[in-house]
C-alpha cells in the first residue's frame, strides 16, 4: 500500500503570490494525474479553504493556526499517519523529516529586503530542513547552486522543478477601459509586477520613468509586514496599483507595451513567464544569472544598476514561435510530474 503525502496547506488562506501559485498549480496538475501516492491537503483548523479537488482530498486538523500549527499539529498528525510531510509554500517543520522546497536564497543574499524576525526564522528554518529533510525541492539549476552553496546541501538530495504558466485567466477585451481606468492608466504604459523588496528594485522603473515621460509605468505588487521596503520617489508617470486580482493583471499585461523586471535576485522569477504568456509586446530583465538561465530568447536584458535607458525602437520582440518555446517549455504539468517522481523515489530513496 503506498504512503500518502501530506501537503502543508496553510498557505491557501493567503494572498497569492510566488511560491503560492507553485504550490496551487502543482496540487491543480496532481489532481489530473495518476500519481503512484495518495495526496491529501492538510489545513489549520479556521482555514476557509473548500476543496475543490476531485482526487485529492482536503483534511483541517489541529487546534493551532499560523506557525504553530505547521511546526506541531502539521508533524503530528503526519506521524500519526505514518505519511511524508510535503511543504511546498510555507515554513516546513522542523521535527519532522519530509520533503520541502527552498525557492531562493533572498533572506541571506539581500537580508534588507527583510525584518530581522523574518531574517532569523527563516534562515534558521532553511538551515535545519535543508539539512535533516529527505529532499529539496527549488526552481532553477541557478537556485540548486545557491542551496548547495549556502546551505551545504548535496545535489542528489535536490529536485529541480521549473515553474510553469497557464492560461486559466483570460483577459476580457470588453474590460480594458475598466481596467485602465480602475488604476488611472491614460496612456500607453509599461509594467512591472513585483513587491516593494529592495531586492525587487522598484528603484530602477523610477529612474526609467524619469528617462521615458511620455508613457506610464505601472508597478503592480503588494507589500508585506515582514518584508523590507524601497521607497520609489512619485511622479506624474508612476503609477503603484498595489496587489491586484488576477484577471486585472492579465489585462495589463495584454495591453502594456513591454514587461520590465529590474530585480536584483530571484529563484526562477515567474512575472515575465507570465507577460509572455498573456502576449505582452516586449520583455526587459535585468542581466543576472538566473534570468540567462531561464530566459534565453529574444529577451531584452539591461543593467539593472545603472540609469535607465530610451524606450525608442530596436528591441527584440517577443514572437509567436518565441512565445510557443516558452509555453512548452515551461508547463505546470511538467513541474508537477517532476515532483511526483521525485517523491516517488526516482530520485532519491525516502
Amino acid at each position: 500500500m503506498s504512503k500518502t503525502v501530506f501537503f502543508n496547506g496553510r498557505f491557501l488562506d493567503q494572498k497569492v503570490s510566488g511560491t503560492q501559485r507553485y504550490a496551487i498549480e502543482v496540487l491543480k496538475a496532481w489532481d489530473k494525474m495518476d500519481l503512484p501516492f495518495d495526496v491529501t491537503i492538510l489545513c489549520p483548523p479556521r482555514t476557509g479553504f473548500h476543496n475543490s479537488f476531485s482526487k485529492i482530498k482536503c483534511v483541517k486538523t489541529g487546534r493551532f493556526n499560523g506557525h504553530l500549527w505547521e511546526q506541531i499539529s502539521f508533524p503530528l498528525y503526519v506521524l500519526r499517519k505514518n505519511g511524508i510531510a510535503l511543504t511546498i509554500s510555507g515554513a516546513p517543520p522542523v521535527f519532522c523529516r519530509g520533503i520541502s522546497a527552498i525557492f531562493d536564497a533572498t533572506s541571506v543574499r539581500h537580508p534588507e529586503s527583510f525584518n530581522w524576525k523574518y531574517r532569523l526564522f527563516y534562515n534558521a528554518i532553511k538551515h535545519i530542513t535543508a539539512k535533516k529533510d529527505k529532499g529539496i525541492i527549488t526552481d532553477s539549476h541557478f537556485a540548486q547552486s545557491e542551496i548547495e552553496t549556502l546551505f551545504k546541501v548535496p545535489s542528489k538530495k535536490i529536485c529541480v522543478a521549473y515553474c510553469g504558466t497557464s492560461e486559466s485567466i483570460k483577459p476580457d477585451p470588453n474590460k480594458k477601459d475598466m481596467v485602465l481606468k480602475k488604476y488611472g492608466i491614460k496612456r500607453e504604459f509599461y509594467l512591472c509586477v513585483g513587491n516593494k523588496a529592495p531586492h525587487k528594485n522598484q528603484i530602477f522603473i523610477n529612474k526609467l520613468s524619469n528617462v521615458n515621460k511620455s508613457y506610464d509605468f505601472v508597478i503592480a505588487g503588494g507589500s508585506f509586514k515582514s518584508f523590507g521596503k524601497q521607497e520609489t520617489e512619485s511622479g506624474d508617470n508612476l503609477i503603484f496599483t498595489g496587489y491586484i486580482p488576477d484577471e486585472d493583471i492579465a489585462v495589463l499585461y495584454e495591453n502594456a507595451n513591454g514587461f520590465i523586471f529590474p530585480s536584483l535576485y530571484e529563484g526562477f522569477g515567474m512575472p515575465p513567464l507570465e507577460a509572455i504568456n498573456y502576449n505582452c509586446k516586449t520583455v526587459f530583465l535585468s542581466d543576472i544569472p538566473v534570468f540567462r538561465e531561464v530566459y534565453d530568447r529574444e529577451m531584452n536584458f539591461f543593467d539593472p544598476h545603472g540609469d535607465g535607458f530610451e524606450l525608442t525602437k530596436g528591441f527584440k520582440t517577443i514572437t509567436p514561435s518565441t512565445r510557443e518555446y516558452y509555453l512548452n517549455k515551461y508547463t505546470w504539468e511538467k513541474t508537477a510530474k517532476t515532483i511526483a517522481d521525485f517523491i516517488a523515489g526516482k530520485t532519491i530513496r525516502p
